[in-house]
């Protein structure tokens, strides 16, 4: 009798078990998306992303795996939209500046003067997407990682800009069409470079200077073949953003959505702890190489941000006038920023 008392707990158990781990591990076939970077592994670009995979396969319990492609070896950064539309990937991570045209409301960062390091950016690009701004650019997309990227200042080969009578005619490599407006008012040549041909255009002497961050100046080496950063006065900004189509969101059951949903509210986090070390790194880095950053003058800065004022007032009117919310993005923008001061 106890013998056939411990033989139905055993079995009561082992069907616990059973219905827990099913409960436990989403209903869904095995899978493997494709992940399309412009950027090298190593990126910080990529590191929230990369975590970000690795965690779901854990989490799937290997059922939803992710295979990245880096450095643009599934195809150019400019195709990026049309990649994820066509299938080609399921996930790409893509520089905003360079698809400006599509991103318009996000392109808010790229606006002179409004943001002043990665980690406000990224709260302005999650206050966006909270407030509905986003839901025309992102539309047959689902927002996977928002990341502000730490912000554009310019670095010069040979010459060190301290006005805006040096910057006069040097030719100057800009990140969106917003910064290349904002060059031709401050009397620059702005010349279009991708970023995986950044480097050798510097190294040839085809541009005389370029917008980069901090991060990417260290990353491509470009602070070895450069002299001079006016780190001390931001550009303007941009992101690096993942986005998952909407035809492969819409195919997973709502327990997987959930688990991506869940990991994309960590990648957040991740990302900013991984830029902040970066910060400190990157500066450590192209001091010890001879690599001088420098600020403007208060008085000259004045000068810079007074001929900056009509580029700003361009874009919220371009923007408005192209479909988008304009100037809702740049007051919800602004009030972000006012809060972390």
């Amino acid at each position: 009798m106890k013998r056939g008392l411990d033989r139905k707990l055993i079995g009561f158990m082992v069907t616990a078990l059973l219905i827990c781990f099913l409960v436990s591990t989403p209903a869904v076939a095995q899978r493997t998306l494709k992940f399309a970077s412009w950027a090298p592994q190593q990126d910080t670009m990529n590191y929230a992303p990369n975590l970000w995979m690795k965690a779901l396969e854990e989490r799937t319990a290997g059922k939803v795996k992710v295979t990245p492609y880096y450095s643009e070896t599934l195809g150019k950064l400019g195709n990026s939209l049309d990649m994820l539309k066509t299938g080609i990937c399921d996930l790409a991570l893509m520089p905003t500046a360079a698809l400006s045209k599509h991103f318009r409301v996000i392109d808010v960062l790229a606006v002179p003067g409004v943001v002043s390091n990665r980690a406000v950016g990224t709260e302005v690009l999650y206050a966006l997407l909270e407030r509905g701004l986003l839901e025309k650019e992102f539309a047959g997309f689902k927002a996977i990682v928002l990341q502000a990227h730490d912000p554009f200042y310019l670095n010069f080969t040979k010459k060190k800009v301290t006005t805006l009578e040096d910057l006069k005619g040097m030719k100057i490599r800009f990140p969106s069409v917003t910064t290349k407006m904002l060059f031709e008012a401050w009397g620059a040549t702005p010349v279009s470079v991708a970023p995986p041909d950044l480097f050798m255009a510097i190294n040839t002497g085809v541009l005389d200077g370029t917008s980069a961050s901090p991060g990417y100046m260290v990353l491509s080496k470009m602070y070895e073949i450069m002299k001079y950063g006016m780190w001390g006065n931001a550009i303007s900004s941009g992101a690096n953003i993942v986005l998952m189509s909407r035809k492969t969101w819409d195919s997973f059951p709502k327990d997987v959505q959930a688990i991506m949903d869940d990991l994309n509210a960590k990648a957040k986090q991740q990302y900013l702890e991984a830029g902040e070390r970066q910060d400190v790194d990157s500066l450590k880095q192209v001091k010890a190489a001879g690599f001088e950053t420098y600020s403007l003058s208060a008085d000259e800065l004045r000068r810079w941000q007074k001929l900056a004022q009509p580029v700003v007032d361009f874009w919220v009117s371009d923007t408005e006038s192209a479909g988008y919310p304009g100037k809702e993005a740049i007051e919800r923008a602004r009030q972000v920023v006012q809060k972390f001061k």
